[in-house]
């Protein structure tokens, strides 16, 4: 008692230094922060029987993301060249159970959508392998805070809306049937019973403090998968969301395609969401991702970025006088069904690599930047990447799953098989009914 007598002023400083800590660390404000993580290797989550052995490995990255921080949190954040701040959007308030319900769903849908996809691509490029598979409805992963009361909850399954079935739909596509409408009829199934109720448009304060319209609730098209062969695994994940969707496809596409092993070697990591067709979708988080995977010691990054690849026949033709065109320029050289033309990186290829002519369409180029400033998920990684000094990892865009696997094909000089399986014809058959290559170039246009 003494002691303290004799120091109550130290005492106090003390105290009240405890005091201003203590609420500090209690007190929130409205910033979220985001800062890195760890590499997870995928296929500790996916195994595939009878696999392919790889000499490199396959690696999701994750971040650390925190809602609502404290005072503290924010001050030390700032500090922090790593972590990136940012204002809470209001609009989403769920719960510690619903965000990680919401995370689970994210991650089980992208599981599954990065099988169908690696399934279907290296069936396309010649493995032998299966999948089948139905859609059972859209999955609700996120409701917002003007949804309609009393009607869909995190994890309930769209059947039916306005009466248009979601089990022979895709979401986008019976969007378009009902049309612009402001209320929707939902059938949905949650804990195997079937709810009917209707929800209404509604107003709400978007992000940039603007009034908009809108129903309060996003989510996936919900695929289940029948059978495959060969037949896999998925063991339980230790990280949420849908990020890891494209580097998981690389990852089944490589277990089921034995004639080339993608990784060589190199320690692979990458984000980016998949949809069961093999497009690829921006994520969140790239910058510290991008940190992250340098932290690891990783030779390539795989970044996603939204661009459709606008591959399609009618970007090749047959002149009149039996040469092939690309767009309205005659390469003068001989259609024949040996040398029909190849896309490789946004450019079509006739015979070898010496003869080339730039595609149609929407199409990246590797390491072409300036191709790709409108591309939010680029540019926020390309930042992060421009920041590491003498790195050895590269930094590689792409849109599609292809896109991914004829990067890798194209670094180990293997131009034999994307002369076979990316070229005009093939890219046709991905689409459209099964013809002979003969009956295909009948059908090209010839130009006059």
């Amino acid at each position: 008692m003494q002691v303290i007598k004799k120091h109550k002023l130290l005492v106090a400083i003390y105290l009240i230094f405890t005091l201003v800590i203590v609420l500090l660390s209690i007190i929130k404000v409205p910033y979220d922060i985001t800062s890195p993580a760890y590499i997870n290797k995928i296929d500790t989550v996916i195994e595939i029987d009878d696999s392919a052995s790889n000499s490199g490995s396959f690696h999701t990255v994750s971040v650390y993301s925190y809602e609502r921080v404290s005072v503290l949190q924010y001050l030390f954040a700032l500090c922090d060249r790593k972590t990136t701040v940012s204002k809470t959007y209001q609009q989403i308030n769920l719960s510690n159970v619903q965000q990680r319900a919401s995370g689970t769903i994210q991650k089980n849908v992208s599981i599954v959508n990065s099988l169908i996809a690696g399934y279907e691509a290296a069936k396309r490029y010649g493995a032998d392998c299966n999948i089948s598979y139905h859609l059972e409805g859209y999955i609700v992963d996120r409701v917002y805070n003007y949804l309609s009361t009393n009607t869909l909850e995190i994890g309930d399954i769209i059947t039916s809306i306005n009466g248009v079935s979601l089990k022979d739909n895709l979401i986008d596509d019976a969007l378009n049937i009902v049309g612009s409408t402001d209320s929707y009829d939902l059938v949905v199934k949650r804990d195997n019973e079937e709810k009917s109720f209707t929800i209404t448009k509604n107003d709400y304060i978007n992000s940039n403090g603007n009034t908009s319209y809108g129903f309060g609730f996003a989510g996936y098209d919900y695929f289940v998968i029948d059978e495959a062969y060969p037949s896999f695994t998925i063991n339980k994940a230790n990280t949420y969301g849908p990020s890891g969707g494209l580097l998981q496809s690389l990852m089944v596409f490589n277990s089921l395609y034995k004639d080339v092993d993608l990784t060589n070697g190199l320690k692979i990591v990458g984000t980016g969401t998949i949809d069961f067709t093999g497009d690829v979708g921006e994520i969140g988080g790239m910058y510290q991702k991008v940190l992250c995977a340098e932290m690891s010691d990783v030779d390539i990054f795989i970044a996603p970025v939204e661009r459709r690849q606008g591959y399609d026949y009618s970007y090749i033709g047959i002149s009149s006088n039996n040469t092939w065109m690309i767009g309205n320029y005659d390469s003068n050289i001989t259609a024949t069904v040996d040398n029909i033309p190849y896309i490789l990186n946004g450019l079509w290829y006739i015979g070898d690599v010496d003869t080339r002519y730039m595609a149609y369409g929407s199409i990246i180029q590797f390491y072409d930047e300036s191709t790709l400033q409108d591309e939010t998920n680029f540019l926020e990684g390309y930042r992060a990447y421009k920041t590491l000094n003498n790195t050895k990892m590269d930094y590689v865009p792409v849109a599609t799953l292809d896109d991914a696997i004829n990067y890798f094909f194209t670094i180990q000089n293997r131009t034999d098989i994307l002369k076979k399986t990316q070229n005009a014809y093939n890219l046709y058959l991905n689409n459209n009914e099964n013809v002979s290559v003969e009956e295909w170039m009948e059908r090209v246009t010839r130009w006059n």
